[in-house]
């Protein structure tokens, strides 16, 4: 058995608050208001969506493979624009 590190946990968390702001999710984020919001989650679904490199780096600090994450983040997003 693998046991992850703390630091994996951690970027998997930024993930999470990626995609939470790539939908609109904004629940607990006091600072976003009006404008700001759009531009957080346009900003929030060209990291997921892009596959740049920072994203390819988060995903494997979080032992995620990049390909899965961003299908995976794809279909959660055209999901929600189809609800």
């Amino acid at each position: 058995m693998t046991e992850e590190l703390p630091e994996s946990n951690l970027w998997k968390a930024v993930l999470d608050r990626c995609l939470q702001d790539a939908q609109g999710n904004f629940n607990d984020c006091s600072y976003a208001h009006g404008h700001v919001r759009a531009i957080i989650t346009s900003r929030a679904r060209n990291f997921l969506l892009s596959g740049g490199g920072d994203f390819s780096r988060v995903c494997h600090l979080a032992g995620i493979d990049p390909g899965y994450m961003r299908k995976r983040a794809r279909q959660l997003l055209e999901t929600e624009q189809n609800s």
